[in-house]
Formats: structure tokens, sequence, C-alpha cells
């Protein structure tokens, strides 16, 4: 995982002053099985695990949808 804000690496001291926003920007991997799991991905939003890399999977392939969220 590489995970920034306002440009600045974990263990970097970020000061702000006051109220304000922050730029954050996160780059996870993870490893998708190349089957997919269909108990999971049949399953209703509203059932555990809600939130589950398998929810994620495009088709039948390995592919999730990513980019840099710009």
């Amino acid at each position: 995982m590489d995970f920034r804000v306002n440009g600045k690496e974990v263990g970097s001291e970020i000061r702000m002053n006051g109220r304000g926003s922050a730029h954050v920007e996160v780059n996870v991997a993870a490893l998708l099985e190349a089957q997919p799991n269909e108990a999971i991905r049949k399953r209703s939003v509203l059932q555990k695990p809600y939130w589950d890399l398998e929810r994620a999977r495009i088709g039948s392939g390995r592919e999730v949808p990513g980019g840099s969220g710009r």
C-alpha cells in the first residue's frame, strides 16, 4: 500500500492551519482468486461480507475497476 496526504508519505508530519481540505492518495494491491466465488457474488449487498474484493470483479477475469481516482 502506498499512502500519501498532501503529497507526503506515511510517517511525515502534516500541518494544517485550522480547518481545510487535504488531498489523500492511496494505491492498493490485493490478490483476487483466479476463479470467481459465486457464493459471494450472488449475495445481496445488504448481506455480509458487505465489502469483499470479489464484489468488484469485472466478469470472470481478475480485472477490477481502477484508476487514479483524480
